[in-house]
């Protein structure tokens, strides 16, 4: 994560603000600070929701990483999430 007034910024690597619940306010115990890219990834998704897609592209690239077929990317996908 950057501070702005650094030297080489990555902008996307900004801190930045981000509500927890985002039909909430800004306010102490509904704030975290994430980098400016997540931020405008998550958007307006539920904070849970929000971190399981995070460990599901965690763990498919950990896959793909012990994966002994070096061909292993081009079938890489995510599979679709149980229906609750």
């Amino acid at each position: 994560m950057h501070l702005d007034g650094n030297e080489n910024i990555d902008f996307d690597m900004l801190a930045s603000a981000d509500r927890i619940d985002s039909n909430g306010h800004y306010e102490i115990g509904n704030v975290q600070l994430v980098c400016r890219f997540v931020n405008f990834w998550k958007c307006a998704q539920e904070n849970g929701r929000f971190l399981n897609l995070l460990e599901r592209v965690i763990a498919r690239r950990a896959e793909l990483a012990n994966a002994k077929d070096g061909f292993a990317w081009e079938t890489a996908h995510l599979e679709p999430e149980a229906a609750s």
